[in-house]
């Protein structure tokens, strides 16, 4: 009987002692937006996702720290809150809030993000990558490589992500990716492949909604000529057939842009342009 006893004691200590299972959430630093090389500013978004499908989770309190390299970057700023800010709804419906983002905590070349929830029961944390807020960095300098760890366990000050369950709040287990980049690489212009040599050029620029091109040649043989947008990687975010020598670009955000011309035959080369607002 004392056995017996003994055993449905360490029984019913084990059950009202919960062990609270972690999920795995993964967060990384990735260069969503091009860098501003005029000004010498640079964005980083912070992002976080669910490790697999049997890891989502709703999330409540976050801190995100990294490291920088003081000698290169510098000034950090919360430049935009992202997804996470104030009143938001996830897939499901669900209503979440959370306060305005902060910079607390932050020391000397590492950054401390943070993202209080205020309720009710926290957004829904899936496989897909979610991005929280951006921080901006002065360009310190116009050559070198840099690189923002993430600070995981046990490296300390260390991020924290914290899930809401049913028996309350649990923090995740982390794992990171980090940022690596040449400030030449991401401050230089890609050089394309130009079959004609053709003088021209875009005014005003800087431009509001409306560019004008200056062009040499003007005798394309009933050739359509098309605008071509990229980002400063050379990523193409739209196409124009050009009409009247000009093009809009009052669909894009203010920021540097690379415009190339052409026609089924001829391709241009790269020009440089600013888009004020």
């Amino acid at each position: 009987m004392c056995k017996f006893l003994s055993l449905l004691s360490t029984i019913l200590l084990l059950s009202a002692t919960i062990i609270l299972a972690q999920p795995n959430s993964e967060v990384r630093l990735i260069m969503n937006e091009p860098a501003d090389c005029i000004n010498n500013i640079m964005y980083l978004d912070i992002e976080v996702r669910a490790a697999s499908i049997e890891d989502t989770f709703r999330v409540s309190g976050q801190n995100y720290r990294f490291s920088f390299d003081g000698d290169l970057v510098g000034d950090p700023k919360i430049e935009t809150e992202l997804e996470l800010s104030g009143v938001v709804t996830d897939g499901t419906n669900t209503v979440s809030f959370y306060n305005t983002h902060t910079l607390v905590g932050s020391l000397d070349t590492i950054v401390s993000y943070n993202v209080e929830h205020s309720g009710p029961v926290g957004y829904l944390i899936t496989t897909d990558w979610l991005s929280i807020g951006r921080v901006s960095f002065d360009l310190l300098t116009d050559a070198g490589c840099f690189n923002f760890p993430v600070h995981i366990a046990p490296v300390f000050p260390s991020t924290s992500v914290s899930a809401i369950t049913p028996n309350g709040l649990v923090p995740t287990n982390i794992t990171g990716q980090d940022l690596s980049a040449c400030i030449e690489d991401i401050c230089t212009v890609p050089t394309a492949e130009i079959y004609e040599e053709a003088n021209w050029s875009i005014f005003p620029n800087p431009v509001n909604d409306q560019a004008y091109l200056q062009l040499e040649r003007t005798n394309f043989e009933g050739e359509v000529v098309k605008v071509e947008v990229m980002d400063v990687s050379g990523k193409r975010i739209y196409t124009e057939i050009l009409s009247d020598n000009s093009f809009s670009t009052a669909s894009l955000l203010p920021g540097i842009y690379l415009v190339q011309l052409r026609t089924d035959n001829w391709q241009s080369g790269v020009q440089k342009l600013v888009k004020l607002k």
